[in-house]
């Protein structure tokens, strides 16, 4: 098994008020820890789980995260975390095969806390140690993870989406690469709870979030560049599955914290 890296963000965030509410999803397996004040949180209307200082709470990708922010006694609060999109064999994205509890086991946490806090000291040109840290954290997840039962999406429809993201796809091009019918084909993605569509759709709108946290480009040209037919298609899709348009995710997640409030770097 190979494990690669397909997108990799850390951050440090302070100075949340009291109660501070947010409902969001993100495309990007989340670790994010509690260092100050405390998290209540819970997805996709799952048990509310409580994390205090130096633990953790793991959400996968697309799931609608409801979060509150508690400050301590002091009335202060602070948080690290770290979105990651591991990919396994170059076709599947950690969290399409493998579950993970909601908070993660309590003998991981001091490890996890190094990794996470390690990131936060490197400098950007230091690869190496930044997917070092990477693996370090994957290691982690994967100890405490358990295989999912559903059925695995087809291997060579997977890889070609993964090959021509950006491009146009039709489901004859996926029949084509995968050997399949077109029923066979939406019956395979139905087993594995999915259809062509919704697969393709979520890989661009991961490439999107990425797009729009780091690149000065307009929303139309984010949508070309995702290989969205067009912009209206694109920002209704992204609104659908984020909860805001792609000027709204923008401005919370580019230049700003976790919070909505500006970067501190």
């Amino acid at each position: 098994m190979k494990i690669s890296f397909d997108y990799l963000f850390s951050w440090h965030g302070s100075n949340a008020p009291d109660g501070l509410h947010h409902i969001k999803r993100l495309e990007w397996l989340s670790v994010v820890e509690c260092l100050k004040g405390k998290y209540i949180f819970s997805y996709d209307g799952g048990p509310t789980v409580e994390i205090g200082p130096k633990e953790f709470y793991i959400a996968p990708s697309g799931v609608l995260q409801d979060i509150v922010h508690r400050t301590d006694e002091n009335g202060e609060f602070a948080c690290q975390y770290v979105f990651l999109t591991a990919v396994m064999d170059g076709i599947h994205r950690l969290d399409d095969i493998y579950d993970f509890p909601p908070k993660l086991p309590n003998q991981y946490n001091n490890t996890m806390h190094d990794a996470l806090s390690e990131l936060e000291t490197l400098g950007e040109t230091e690869y190496c140690l930044h997917y070092a840290c990477a693996y370090r954290i994957t290691d982690l997840l994967l100890r405490c993870a358990t295989p999912k039962k559903q059925t695995r999406l087809p291997e060579k429809a997977v890889q070609y989406i993964a090959e021509h993201l950006t491009e146009p796809i039709s489901i004859q091009d996926l029949c084509r690469a995968a050997s399949l019918s077109e029923s066979e084909l939406f019956r395979q993605f139905a087993a594995a709870g999915s259809t062509p569509i919704k697969y393709i759709n979520a890989r661009r709108l991961t490439l999107a979030c990425t797009l729009l946290m780091h690149e000065h480009m307009s929303i139309e040209k984010t949508a070309q560049a995702c290989g969205f037919e067009n912009q209206s298609y694109f920002t209704r899709i992204f609104r659908k599955k984020t909860g805001m348009t792609p000027s709204q995710y923008r401005k919370q997640y580019c230049g700003y914290n976790a919070f909505g409030m500006p970067n501190e770097k």
